[in-house]
């Protein structure tokens, strides 16, 4: 991978992004696209992988832990339009890392008055990172990554709805209200969660094994540009494509250990 600096904040979103794309094709052993053409495509096209061997479309996103989901309803739209034929599967593989300092500054207010503790970001686009400078940062600091059905992505959407997003005030869109912790704690009640969006129980039994709560989180642990990278993953799909995946994945794969 050819290095190159990160000037600004839009160089910095597009690296991240890409890094995360790149971790997601190593892992699938998909073939990989130049920067230049990964950019081209996903102006036009909803999902970044369409996979023969797993049947399915990816949507892969990476943000880090001090941001909101970067999800919105016009994505979801466009996801939700494309004809699913000949694939069975549609989902998005939302990947994590941690990007808030361990140690909580004062920010500055009015003289005379204390500012509000706050967790500064440890990557901003003043770091003045390299492509590889960059690199090694998200290795070391991914921790997380689910993958779900676009269904439930709707479902969620349908039953929480949207807000407005206006930090891009020539652009404002409505984004999805999605956080983590919602994803996280469908994961952790699948059975419930899956029943209370519909599912009858047969349809349920191509989702979970019988009497499982939930599906098994696993770590996965894999060597991505001469780095050791590993994550918790969370697989919220259909069982025919989970056992699929999880022999896929190009890496070390094992039940996933509560630090």
């Amino acid at each position: 991978m050819e290095n190159f600096p990160i000037y600004t904040k839009d160089d910095l979103i597009t690296a991240v992004g890409y890094y995360f794309e790149r971790l997601g094709w190593h892992l699938l052993g998909t073939p990989e696209m130049s920067l230049d053409d990964w950019v081209a495509h996903r102006s036009g096209n909803p999902f970044d992988i369409d996979s023969d061997d797993l049947d399915c479309m990816i949507e892969i996103k990476g943000s880090s832990n001090a941001n909101e989901l970067p999800f919105f309803e016009d994505q979801l739209q466009k996801q939700l339009g494309v004809p699913i034929f000949p694939r069975k599967y549609k989902f998005d593989w939302i990947f994590t890392y941690n990007n808030k300092s361990q140690k909580a500054t004062q920010r500055s207010k009015k003289k005379g008055k204390k500012g509000v503790l706050y967790r500064p970001q440890l990557l901003t686009k003043e770091s003045g990172k390299s492509w590889d400078e960059l690199s090694q940062f998200l290795a070391e600091h991914v921790y997380e990554a689910i993958l779900i059905d676009v269904r439930l992505m709707e479902a969620l959407y349908r039953q929480n709805g949207t807000r407005t997003d206006n930090r891009d005030c020539f652009n404002l869109r409505e984004r999805v209200r999605i956080n983590r912790t919602a994803l996280r704690l469908l994961a952790e009640n699948e059975r419930t969660s899956l029943a209370a969006f519909g599912m009858d129980a047969e349809e349920i039994s191509r989702w979970l094994p019988p009497r499982a709560k939930r599906s098994i989180p696993r770590t996965v642990v894999t060597d991505f540009d001469g780095r050791r990278v590993s994550f918790k993953l969370i697989v919220i799909t259909p069982n025919d494509f989970k056992n699929g995946l999880l022999r896929r994945l190009n890496g070390i794969v094992k039940s996933h250990e509560a630090p």
